[in-house]
């Protein structure tokens, strides 16, 4: 059995995970470097002006390049050494290479200081590059302004890509710009002895991927958060630009640059160019391959225009006037601006079907349900899931949403409508079942569907990941589900005595009362064993047999099928598939082996089938085929067509099974 993949758990979905874990980890990087590093900087920079002031008082002394950018900053113009020869006098002999010493120490204390500290550690210094460089550089920003600007605009951009791209693609991108912004930053600052610090590049690369990819319109740049946060929350797309020129201004004004280069700007202006550049090649680039979430695609930017506006009494209207394909698509915006509004997602989910294109609107109508269950409108939601069934029953709704969903469908919709809905659960297209979820599922279908709570458990309990409470509780109930109960059958119950009115009791004998030669022993007495199919190959059968386990039946040791339908077993009449199999006990020729279809789903045998019917006729069919066995009561009754329907257990048991037991041994 294919297993489903690992997925977020269920209380992370429709949050920004990779988003808000990234906005934490700098915070926490933030505040950690502030507190350890808080005087580092400053004994760093009282070094190099220690440094500085020396060489000034002592021009004699040759000034390395590292120290010369610093040594600008105090002489503007200053281009070389030689300036300082004609600006005090020269040194006595002997005394330049002790000055020179004295002030190498100087220096290399200060720049040691320097070095030490994680701006240097962690970012890029085309100068002096490191590779891991090229990536670090994210994590520390040059102080509290350039960080909270930062978080500020990143919360902004990231989520909403996050949500229409998928946290592993957007952390590729994140990865791409971050490395496009450094490798340019390296590349024309090559001799720059200053290290890149912060997440501007990559803020600057999905700002402008945003523009990119909804230009021209409205977006929920808060989309993520609770409702309670504000009503109206949509903004055009230009103003996110305007916001990030706000951000660079601030950063210009605020960030003066770190040491040893005080005039260059630590934030890099060079990589946010850069970054910009990568970003919005990168949403074309996306776009383009289909990497995108349908269903985000269609929720989190609107397709309308900003000074376009919804009104629903303006497309009764259209409707009424025959305009529908400018009423059509006055809701397809509207459906794609919000996936709560109820009035033109259904009006639009009838417009579609009317149309023909109902699984353009599937993913409105699934956000809806989604939204209907937020709410609290458990009744409304099981509704629109049934038009969802029942016009696009190959259009799975995701398992979080199916399971929160299945109580309601069974108590509004019933029983049959709930084991539907646990197949669409547990069906190989729907990747969302996490372990979790597929435990949960076994649990609701435990008093449901046993095989499909067999089924759910076994996936669940195969992935290992479970805490060991429900691993303990998933294996007794597949115990208790896979090993079932014989039911209680009539014909093995022993039969009270009634005295014959015709003959007296002296008549009687060992062998059945007088004239009565057809009540010898019930030939069915401890020959019959219930079973559930697990797989047909060719040539045997895989079953589950009650006190025996799973087993293996050669197809060529099956003598006659018989094919019923029996009253008294359940609300409804119960359809038994017996086996009349050789045994291979030597006291008895033949054993039964019954396979009642209450306790399970020849679908999942026969997956092509049109419906439960037709896969229990075709399992048969195959069973026959295969065994050349003897079709029982008839060849159209063991086709099922139809299905013969005895009132009794003990009726069946007269007329079909004792019959063959007679004739067949």
């Amino acid at each position: 059995m294919r297993q489903p993949p690992v997925r977020w758990p269920k209380w992370l979905d429709g949050v920004p995970v990779l988003s808000i874990g990234l906005a934490v980890v700098w915070l926490v990087t933030g505040l950690a470097v502030q507190l350890a590093y808080m005087s580092h900087l400053h004994r760093a920079e009282r070094e190099l002006q220690a440094a500085v002031g020396f060489a000034i008082h002592n021009p004699a002394v040759v000034v390395g390049p590292r120290l010369l950018p610093v040594l600008r900053t105090v002489i503007p113009g200053f281009d070389g050494n030689e300036v300082f020869s004609f600006l005090r006098k020269q040194p006595t002999a002997g005394e330049e290479p002790t000055l020179q010493r004295d002030f190498g120490v100087l220096v290399d204390s200060a720049f040691a200081t320097l070095d030490s500290h994680p701006y240097r550690r962690l970012g890029l210094v085309p100068a002096a590059p490191s590779a891991p460089g090229f990536v670090t550089h994210l994590l520390l920003h040059a102080g509290w302004l350039h960080l909270l600007a930062t978080l500020a605009l990143w919360l902004l951009v990231a989520p909403l890509l996050e949500r229409l791209w998928g946290p592993g693609v957007l952390a590729g991108a994140v990865l791409l710009v971050a490395l496009g912004g450094a490798a340019a930053f390296a590349g024309v600052h090559a001799s720059a002895d200053r290290a890149l610090l912060g997440a501007s590049p990559v803020v600057a690369g999905l700002v402008c991927a945003v523009i990119v990819r909804f230009r021209g319109r409205e977006l929920d740049l808060l989309g993520w958060l609770p409702s309670f946060f504000g009503a109206v929350r949509r903004a055009p797309v230009w103003l996110l630009a305007a916001l990030w020129a706000a951000y660079a201004a601030l950063l210009w004004w605020s960030v003066p640059g770190g040491l040893p280069a005080p005039v260059d700007n630590a934030v890099g202006y060079t990589a946010q160019a850069a970054g910009a550049l990568v970003g919005g090649v990168v949403a074309v680039a996306i776009s383009r391959l289909g990497w995108e979430r349908p269903e985000a695609a269609a929720e989190d930017g609107a397709s309308r225009a900003p000074g376009e506006t919804y009104d629903f009494q303006k497309v009764i209207e259209a409707r009424a006037r025959g305009e529908s394909d400018r009423a059509f698509a006055m809701l397809e915006a509207e459906v794609r601006r919000s996936a709560g509004n109820r009035d033109a997602v259904t009006t639009y989910w009838e417009m579609a079907i009317e149309r023909g294109v109902a699984a353009q609107a599937a993913s409105a109508l699934k956000r809806l349900v989604r939204e209907e269950l937020r709410r609290g409108a458990g009744d409304v939601a099981v509704a629109q899931w049934r038009e969802l069934t029942e016009h696009l029953p190959g259009d799975l709704l995701d398992a979080p949403t199916l399971v929160r969903l299945l109580p309601s469908i069974r108590r509004i919709e019933g029983d049959k409508h709930a084991v539907l809905a646990l197949q669409q659960l547990l069906d190989e297209r729907n990747q969302g079942l996490t372990p979790e979820l597929a435990a949960q599922t076994a649990r609701l279908a435990g008093d449901l569907e046993v095989n499909l709570a067999l089924e759910a458990a076994q996936r669940a309990l195969a992935s290992g990941a479970l805490p060991d409470a429900v691993r303990i509780e998933l294996q007794a109930l597949a115990e208790r589900l896979g090993l079932p109960e014989p039911p209680d059958c009539e014909s093995q119950k022993p039969q009270e005595h009634v005295p014959s009115v015709f003959y007296a009791e002296s008549d009687r004998s060992s062998f059945g009362e007088v004239g009565d030669l057809a009540a010898p022993d019930d030939c069915l007495e401890g020959a019959l064993s219930e079973g559930v199919p697990r797989k047909i190959d060719g040539a045997e059968i895989q079953l589950d047999v009650v006190r025996e386990g799973l087993i293996s039946l050669p197809v060529s040791r099956i003598r006659a099928v018989a094919v019923a339908g029996v009253h008294g077993l359940g609300p409804k009449p119960v359809v038994l598939i017996d086996l009349l199999v050789d045994s291979e006990l030597g006291e008895r020729p033949l054993r039964v082996i019954r396979l009642s279809c209450n306790r399970f789903d020849a679908r999942r045998l026969v997956p092509d089938a049109a419906g439960a019917l037709d896969a229990v006729r075709r399992l048969v069919a195959g069973i026959l085929s295969s065994s050349g066995a003897r079709p029982l009561p008839d060849a159209a009754a063991a086709a099922a067509r139809p299905v013969r329907i005895f009132r009794s257990l003990e009726e069946y048991h007269e007329q079909v099974l004792r019959v063959a037991f007679r004739e067949i041994a």
